[in-house]
């Protein structure tokens, strides 16, 4: 048995009255690939699917503000996209009542944006000026009754990924088209080359689901296996003859300051792919990128990764 004395105010509801709520605007669904034969039809649309939530269950969303940046990844001085605007461009501001209350009460609602729009906004007279791998980054601003606002500049770690899955923008990538059966399906997972983390082996052999629609593919894998067996997941984009490759965590942080730690393309020169697309083009798939790209505050620096997929 333990006694204590009798505070003014207990700390855990002094705590609890200090604590300022945000709001979120988590990603339900997300249609971020720009096929480059496919511009002005219908299907070249980056589309992403909304829930605000906010301390008072959604009654404090005012609106959004939609924002867009042109990035011309075309290297060297002869840049393809040239009277392009390149400085962020104003989109709309979508108000509250264009949201409807989802299955848990809270208001949700859908962006939508044509590969022509989105042209059109950033001055790009035409598909020729594009080329696989520039990007419109798409950023949403979030506005509430009480005058705060929330944006990617302001949103922690912990709600940009995992759960709340609220990173406030979002980047559509020009692509050329991809089969939709070629590079999908179960595939062995191995490391090939020898480096490994400050911190262990990263890297286990497992067997992976490979996923996805346009130019992108991903798949989870158990991050640090044996040790922290930490749920992460590679995203790869498919970019005109070369894999593209970022990855982050599914949920949560490993990294030594509250963030991530996640995979990049870095410096490292990007792994070719055939755009032959025959048969048995995908039965080996080989891509090289950087760990622990961006630190995550550990101190130990990026090193470069290879690994192989194997068909099963």
């Amino acid at each position: 048995m333990a006694s204590c004395e009798d505070d003014e105010q207990n700390t855990t509801d002094f705590v609890q009255e200090s604590v300022t709520r945000g709001a979120v605007l988590r990603t339900l669904d997300l249609q971020n690939d720009l096929p480059l034969t496919a511009a002005g039809a219908e299907v070249a649309n980056f589309s992403v699917s909304l829930e605000e939530q906010d301390a008072f269950e959604g009654d404090l969303l005012q609106s959004v503000d939609v924002y867009v940046t042109f990035a011309d990844n075309t290297p060297g001085p002869d840049s393809d996209s040239s009277g392009a605007i390149t400085d962020e461009v104003f989109i709309e501001n979508v108000d509250a009542s264009a949201f409807v209350d989802g299955p848990f009460g809270l208001p949700r609602t859908e962006l939508l944006y044509s590969f022509d729009e989105l042209r059109a906004l950033t001055n790009i007279a035409s598909e020729d000026q594009l080329t696989g791998g520039d990007t419109f980054t798409i950023r949403l601003a979030l506005n509430l009754t009480d005058g705060r606002v929330f944006s990617a500049d302001n949103a922690g770690g912990v709600i940009t990924g995992g759960f709340f899955s609220s990173p406030f923008q979002y980047v559509a990538t020009v692509s050329c088209p991809v089969p939709a059966d070629y590079f999908v399906g179960d595939y062995l997972l191995e490391k090939t080359s020898t480096q490994s983390s400050a911190f262990g082996e990263a890297w286990g052999t497992e067997v992976v689901t490979v996923e996805g629609t346009g130019a992108v593919r991903g798949f989870d894998f158990t991050y640090f296996p044996g040790a922290f067996d930490f749920g992460q997941r590679l995203t790869i984009m498919m970019n005109c003859g070369e894999f593209i490759v970022s990855g982050t965590s599914l949920a949560g942080t490993l990294g030594c300051d509250g963030t991530t730690i996640e995979q990049s393309q870095g410096d490292v020169p990007p792994s070719p792919y055939s755009q032959l697309f025959e048969p048995g083009d995908d039965d080996v798939i080989e891509i090289s990128f950087e760990d622990f790209n961006g630190d995550a505050g550990c101190g130990t620096g990026s090193y470069v990764v290879t690994l192989q997929l194997t068909k099963q």
